[in-house]
């Protein structure tokens, strides 16, 4: 297996990136899988403010990872909207983003996320 916390991406349209092969993140209790194909927008934080968070920085793996859990597809691997948040919390964690900025971007997804989760 390839380094855990390198995920492949290229641009598949003007904001639209598409993972390049199966991807697996192991977390403490858990194997986190992320498809090939998957199409992310990164981060999804409004332009406005891409001058304070660009929609790629140390947070971006955690992004993609918490997009595919909120995906039809990726939603079957948590039980709820909430533990895809948690996880996208720890991950940013484990990857160096700052408290200040994981904190923004975890209250971020719980205020704004719940129209964006695909649970079946």
């Amino acid at each position: 297996m390839k380094n855990s916390h390198c995920l492949e991406i290229y641009p598949c349209s003007k904001s639209k990136f598409c993972v390049l092969e199966d991807f697996e993140y192991p977390m403490r209790t858990r194997v986190i899988f992320v498809k090939k194909n998957f199409i992310t927008d990164l981060s999804s934080i409004p332009r406005i403010f891409w001058t304070i968070y660009p929609p790629f920085g140390l947070y971006t793996l955690a992004s993609i990872i918490h997009d595919f859990l909120y995906s039809k597809e990726g939603s079957i691997q948590v039980r709820s909207r909430k533990e895809a948040d948690d996880i996208f919390l720890e991950i940013m964690k484990e990857t160096g983003v700052s408290w200040h900025t994981r904190t923004i971007f975890y209250y971020a997804v719980r205020l704004f996320g719940k129209r964006f989760f695909k649970k079946e």
